[in-house]
This record gives C-alpha cells, structure tokens and sequence, in this order.
C-alpha cells in the first residue's frame, strides 16, 4: 500500500491513521501470506535518505490480532517485522531504515519503542537493500561488522534475516577450496564457506564427493542458522553421543525438535553415513520448526525407483523436490539408500537458506 510520507530535509516520516490501518488490514487478509506492506516511493520520498515509520500502541494492537507481518517498503531498503516482534513493543513504536552517506552498500536500521531500542528480535524479520552488487556466493550481509549466515547478494539485492538492528552492510567472504574448480557443487560449497556455516577436511580441501556422517549433515544443518541457542538443550538419551563433542550440542538441539530420531538399538549412528532419503526427511522436518516455505518450484516427477523410497520418507522426498532442494541421480533414480556427500549436503543447505531469507 503506497503512503506519503512528511519530508523534513533528507528524512521522511510517515504516520498512520487508524482508519487507514483497518482498511489496509482487509486486504492484507485477502493476501495468502498476511502480509500488511506500506511503501514509501521514490517520487513521493524527494531527497530523502532516512525513513521512519511510526505506529501508535493502539495500532499494533490492531495489526497483531490480525497481521502475520508488517512490512515498511523505501527507496533505500524494506524491513518486514513479524507478528512477534510487533507483541515486544510498548508504546510508540518507530522502525527507521536510512543509508549511511559516504558508505557503499551500508545500511542502518533501528526499532525503538518508549522504554528505548529493541535490540533482540523475536520471530523472523527480514531485510532487503538495494546494492550496487549483482551478487556471487562470496558476497555476503554483515551485521556491526559480523557476517550474517542468512544472507543472500542476488540481482542487486541484498536479503537477510536479522536477530537485531543496527548497521548493515555489504561485503566479499572469499573462501576457496583447491578441490571444487569446476565441480558442479563449487557455487553451493562457496556460499556457505562464505557464510563460515562448514570449513573443509584439511587446510585448502573440502572433499566435495566425500561421503557425509549423520552427526556431520546435523552440525552443517543446525549451523546454518543464526542465533540459534544449541548449548541450553538436554542430552537426547541416544548411547552413541558424548556430551561436549563437536556435534552434541547440534544433535541434542534437533532431537529436542524432532528434527531427528535414533535407531532402535538406542544409537544416533553418529559415524553412520546418512541415506538420501534419511537427509530429505531431516530437512523437511528442519524446515517444519524453522516456518521456511517450501512452496513447489517445479512439477513433481515420480522418480524410476520410487517403489525403493521408504514410506517414511516418501513425502519429504518429494516435497524437496518440488522445492528444488534434492534432485534425481542418473536415468531418472532417486537412489534412497546411496549415500549423500557433502557436495549434495552443501547444495540442499544452500537452497534452503535462500528461501529462508527470501
């Protein structure tokens, strides 16, 4: 929904009225994500560089009995707060997003309420800038200076998902490995080296085709999430898994989830290689607790040895499919018990974080 902003020199700053709110609300809801957008053009924003929107207490109480986000659109970047964010503000509530002058690609945003700034943020909020990069796996967000995992640099856009504000900015991670030129995973396993969500098995080497241990794909994948609290989780019970290991905290934590289960002997199968099969179900299960969509991409196509995939796992296999995460093998086989590597580990993850912040 378009609105005027006030402009006061290089600042535009916009009020709401009730009324419009309610409006606005009704056809949000019309809207399959329930999403209440406001933007600021670049005709109505003049010279402005620093934007402001402010709701009164009165209208977040209306927004969060009926919105799942709001989202503040401006010529120098969006910022959509969810539901749960809107429920942490008393009072006033005001979201500024301005560009630092003198900067390249950098970026302020703060969200302040009458008791100060809000500096944790509750749910998912998500960030979107316009950069001066068309984007390569190397390019990631930082936030106060610390790489931010779930970025994406991407037809000159740079999306993020923010646990808390303040400055924001564009930058080249370049990790390189000696053993992915021209490998058809290199895009994937530089996107998230980038990102410092895996590291290689020895110094200049990833091992791309490499098998990937149970414990390994669950580290990767519970890694590849900011601000996630791994170490407050209880033991999971399973024998095979030591308390402060590499990987005890990220099994625990997926455990406590039902992102993962063990076997019936009572073992997680830590240096047990993971099945295709077994790493669609993870993900599906991972993406259910993170609230990522995965909206079908693609048409679904039965797979050549589909009568192979266990019924467990028969869904997820598809629906990752359909997402673009997993992809056949040769002659059409989906191969559910073949073994996953880390090339195929990397690239999963990597789709899976762009539809996280997008």
């Amino acid at each position: 929904m378009p609105v005027k902003p006030m402009i006061k020199g290089d600042q535009a700053v916009v009020l709401l009225t009730d009324a419009l709110i309610n409006n606005a609300i009704k056809t949000a809801e019309t809207d399959q994500e329930n999403i209440l957008s406001f933007e600021v053009t670049k005709e109505d924003a003049g010279n402005a560089h620093e934007f402001s929107l402010e709701l009164s207490q009165t209208q977040i109480n209306l927004l969060v009995g009926d919105i799942a986000k709001v989202a503040y659109s401006t010529p120098v970047g969006k910022v959509a707060l969810p539901k749960e964010v809107l429920e942490q503000a008393k009072g006033k509530l005001t979201l500024f997003i301005g560009k630092v002058s003198g900067e390249t690609d950098t970026f302020e945003v703060t969200l302040q309420d009458e008791n100060g700034v809000i500096n944790s943020l509750k749910g998912r909020t998500t960030l979107e800038f316009p950069v001066s990069l068309a984007g390569s796996p190397s390019d990631v967000m930082t936030h106060n200076g610390e790489i931010m995992k779930n970025s994406l640099i991407s037809g000159g856009k740079g999306y993020a998902v923010a646990s808390g504000f303040s400055k924001f900015a564009v930058t080249t991670n370049q990790v390189s490995f000696a053993d992915i030129s021209e490998h058809w995973g290199e895009q994937y396993i530089t996107f998230l080296a980038a990102r410092n969500i895996i590291n290689g098995t020895a110094p200049n080497i990833f091992a791309p085709n490499n098998n990937v241990t149970r414990a390994e794909f669950v580290k990767m994948l519970v890694n590849a999430i900011d601000g996630l609290d791994t170490g407050n989780t209880l033991p999971a019970g399973f024998n095979d898994v030591i308390g402060g290991q590499w990987y005890s905290d990220f099994i625990y934590w997926a455990a406590d989830k039902k992102v993962v289960s063990g076997y019936q002997d009572g073992s997680f199968g830590i240096n047990k290689n993971i099945s295709r099969q077994e790493m669609a179900v993870i993900i599906d299960r991972f993406a259910g607790v993170m609230t990522i969509d995965l909206a079908p991409t693609m048409k679904k196509t039965a797979f050549a040895d589909d009568s192979k995939i266990a019924p467990y796992a028969k869904d997820a296999v598809y629906k990752m499919q359909q997402a673009g995460i997993i992809g056949g093998k040769g002659s059409n086989t989906f191969d559910p018990l073949g073994n996953a590597t880390r090339a195929e580990a990397a690239k999963m993850i990597s789709v899976l974080i762009e539809l996280l912040v997008k």
